[in-house]
């Protein structure tokens, strides 16, 4: 869907990265080119992807000189339609929504949206929503239903004050600390002034409690070498994390460099989604479920922050199928004991509301 909000909050990135504005010193309106939109400054045309339904505004290439392959998340981000969101999916949609408290009237802006099933899962409690991503393995779901736009999420291509609220989920761990600041700053940009952010990533650090962690993250290694568990999707997932946010003192300079001030964090201590997501779910699916093959596996798109990739991911997880849904239903609800009974113990995963200043 590309909605008339989309095309009005639209501006070229090329030039507001060179600096270039309109005689108000705003940077202007992309004006209708055709399905595109044309820049009046520079005249680059930026496509509508026809019945694709989403607007192509990356700027070129070498825009940037360090670009980031990431790859879709294990379970929940499965090629073709979307499934219902269950564990720590589950948990980070539910958190957003508490914290970040989206209404009928706000305009709201995610930030790394991947294959959009977070925004499509928020349409009905927001007012304008729109979806950033550097690839366009967007669901067919959000597609049809939600405004998406392919950019560098280091350079949105926005009008400023465009959105009064915005989130980033798992995000950050693909950037470096450069494009941490890039990402944050111009995150404040498109936000109205006391705009909300929330953020879902992580620091260097862990608590005592993750010694539970990480002893499932060694049985699972374990299980993994010897044929009973695909941990091969997991290590994919995490391939190309720079992890730039060493701790959070580190953290909390980059939030004050980049015009932003916590307003509330959580932190998520695991113990239910490590016996769950990490340990019994793998076990279930590589012993007792086949991996279909996916024809469209030679269409799928591995993408860059900022240019297309030919590089394929060789790891798929099988679909269990509807029946599972009651039971994964089950655990997300025990899972999100997680937060409630050690939310407050400081730890590296953290659930962030930023407030612009």
């Amino acid at each position: 869907m590309i909605s008339e909000y989309l095309r009005n909050v639209a501006r070229c990135p090329l030039c507001h990265a060179g600096g270039a504005s309109g005689t108000n010193g705003a940077h202007p309106p992309l004006e209708p080119a055709g399905d595109g939109l044309r820049c009046p400054t520079c005249q680059r045309v930026y496509p509508a992807q026809g019945d694709r339904g989403f607007l192509d505004l990356r700027p070129p290439a070498e825009t940037f000189d360090k670009l980031t392959d990431y790859a879709d998340e294990a379970f929940h981000q499965r090629a073709g339609s979307l499934k219902p969101l269950f564990l720590s999916a589950r948990i980070k949609m539910d958190m957003m929504s508490k914290m970040l408290e989206p209404t009928s009237s706000d305009r709201v802006l995610d930030i790394g949206c991947g294959k959009g099933q977070f925004l499509y899962y928020n349409r009905p409690s927001c007012g304008q929503l729109v979806g950033i991503d550097a690839g366009t393995n967007f669901a067919p779901e959000p597609l049809a239903t939600v405004d998406l736009a392919r950019g560098d999420i280091r350079l949105l291509p926005f009008d400023t004050g465009s959105f009064d609220k915005a989130y980033s989920l798992d995000v950050l761990e693909h950037l470096d600390e450069e494009g941490v600041i890039a990402m944050l700053t111009e995150a404040r940009r498109v936000l109205r002034p006391g705009g909300k952010l929330f953020l879902y990533s992580h620091v260097m650090m862990s608590s005592k409690l993750a010694v539970f962690q990480r002893g499932v993250n060694r049985l699972v290694h374990w299980l993994d070498r010897r044929g009973l568990v695909d941990n091969g999707p997991e290590r994919e997932r995490k391939s190309d994390h720079l992890n730039a946010m060493k701790s959070y003192e580190q953290l909390d300079a980059v939030l004050a460099r980049t015009g932003f001030r916590i307003a509330k964090i959580r932190y998520y201590n695991v113990f239910f989604k490590a016996l769950f997501e990490d340990l019994l779910l793998p076990v279930v699916e590589h012993n007792f479920f086949k991996k279909k093959a996916d024809p469209d596996n030679a269409d799928n798109e591995h993408h860059h922050h900022g240019h297309d990739h030919d590089h394929h991911h060789d790891s798929t997880k099988p679909d269990v199928g509807r029946w599972a849904y009651p039971p994964l239903a089950l655990a997300s609800t025990i899972m999100k004991l997680d937060v409630v009974l050690f939310g407050r113990v400081r730890t590296g995963p953290f659930f962030l509301l930023l407030e612009a200043v």
